[in-house]
């Protein structure tokens, strides 16, 4: 910003009033007194008008506080309009003003009102950055409209800036012109192909009407040409994800009906034959698991969903533990969780010795919501194989869901007992610790963490039962 006191300007007038004098009173010591009169005449007059320009915008500003913006508008632009050499000076002033209003008492309106009056100053200049500066503020403070038509003054003045064209674009699209803004983002980029945050501006343009592919290629031209510039960065990140959602949706197609009643057929009736269930089980099974390989992580499919959980009261009787283990997986992964109980249920019938089995009970309780039959689970897992270091880390994160932060550390320590390089189990201490305060045994914890060169994540830990690999802590990490 400009400071108000113009040395320069004053200076200058100074050396013409000095000249002024000298050529009034050339005539020496003899020289008339009327001479001398006007003189004084004229010094008087000049310092009066050096001083009632900034009087009388003080009274605008005033006017302006009590919002009689009309009325100060035109107090202020008659001030203007008599000290020509202090336009800019005024024109600041006002701005500085306006910033005041918005940053120390919130009055965008106020703000606005103050604007108007630094624009009508900055048009008396035709000052293409002073208009620019304005319209910045009135698009801070709200008022598109206002901006827009200072932005386009400004290209009216300067054809060739870019900055001006990218403004236009991004007032446009706050005002939800999105063709328009477009078309004056492309303006900008013709004139200036490496305007990294116009091309940004045209990817977030570009996402809200839907074109999600466009978007990302104007993120990604961006980043290519600041790599630092982080708002870019994100917007590729949030573009990408939003893609394999979109995929994710376009690949789950709904089982055509004939296709699931034929699937249904094949359900036994109630009191069926163990080896007419079990056929039908794994028929059922080889179906789920082609289908859910062929699908993109994360995908819920609901038609699977409903025919599988339709046949559970039928195939659960089973005596294949391997093919109802590999079923409940695959409820789970749908999150039907309280059909994978009901399976597990049984396949800890079928395999009474089998920790895998009681920790994928437990996992299913969890995910059911129901704790603490969950952490009875896990606590047979352990009795039964003592060596699964994800029994103890689940058990954990559940006690931490429950506020027993100081058990869930114990556990999570045994885990780590068991497999120092767990990385589920390492995470879940570190954050318990955290609340705690607890920064000594923190740095403790991951010193010895980086101890282990490969770290392992509990995805990586094999149960004995139909070569299942555990899906992380469970329930999260906290």
């Amino acid at each position: 910003a400009q400071p108000r006191s113009d040395c320069a300007t004053e200076l200058d007038k100074s050396n013409a009033d000095m000249q002024a004098y000298h050529e009034l009173t050339q005539g020496g010591i003899g020289s008339p007194p009327k001479n001398l009169l006007l003189v004084v005449v004229f010094l008087s007059l000049a310092l009066v008008t050096a001083h009632d320009w900034e009087s009388r915008v003080q009274e605008g500003i005033a006017l302006h506080h009590r919002y009689l913006h009309r009325k100060a508008k035109e107090t202020i632009v008659q001030a203007a309009a008599q000290a020509p050499h202090h336009q800019r000076q005024i024109a600041v002033w006002l701005m500085e003003e306006a910033q005041k209003l918005m940053d120390e008492a919130k009055d965008e309106v106020g703000a606005r009102g103050m604007l108007e009056s630094s624009m009508a100053v900055a048009r008396m200049l035709m000052d293409p950055e002073m208009i620019f500066s304005v319209a910045n503020l009135f698009l801070a403070a709200g008022a598109p409209p206002q901006a827009l038509e200072g932005y386009t003054m400004v290209q009216t003045l300067l054809p060739t800036l870019a900055s001006a064209y990218h403004q236009i674009g991004l007032t446009l699209s706050r005002m939800n012109k999105l063709d328009e803004a477009y078309e004056a983002y492309i303006g900008a980029i013709q004139l200036l192909p490496t305007y990294a945050i116009t091309y940004n501006n045209i990817g977030v343009l570009l996402a809200k009407q839907g074109r999600t592919e466009e978007a990302l290629n104007h993120y990604q031209a961006a980043v290519k040409i600041d790599g630092d510039y982080l708002d870019a960065r994100n917007n590729v990140g949030a573009a990408q994800t939003q893609l394999l959602q979109t995929e994710k949706e376009a690949w789950v197609t709904t089982l055509e009906e004939d296709e699931v009643q034929a699937l249904l057929q094949h359900v036994p009736a109630s009191g069926s034959s163990d080896q007419l269930v079990t056929a039908a089980l794994r028929q059922l099974i080889q179906h789920a698991l082609a289908r859910r390989r062929d699908t993109l992580p994360g995908v819920l499919d609901k038609p699977l969903t409903q025919v599988l959980t339709t046949a559970v009261p039928s195939v659960v009787p089973s005596a294949d533990a391997h093919a109802l283990f590999s079923l409940a997986q695959v409820l789970l992964d749908l999150s039907a969780f309280e059909h994978a109980v009901l399976v597990m249920e049984r396949v800890t019938v079928l395999r009474p010795t089998s920790g895998a089995a009681e920790h994928q009970l437990g996992l299913a309780l969890g995910k059911s919501g129901l704790f603490e039959p969950a952490l009875r689970a896990y606590h047979r897992a352990l009795v039964k194989d003592p060596s699964l270091a994800i029994s103890h880390n689940n058990l954990g994160v559940l006690l931490s869901k429950l506020g027993k932060y100081d058990v869930a550390a114990q556990h999570y320590r045994k885990a780590l007992d068991i497999a120092p390089h767990y990385q589920d189990a390492i995470g879940n201490l570190a954050a318990v610790l955290r609340a705690r305060s607890s920064f000594r045994d923190l740095v403790l914890l991951h010193l010895n963490a980086s101890l282990y060169c490969h770290p392992r994540a509990s995805n990586h830990t094999t149960l004995v039962v139909a070569g299942y690999h555990s899906s992380g802590d469970g329930l999260g990490s906290h």
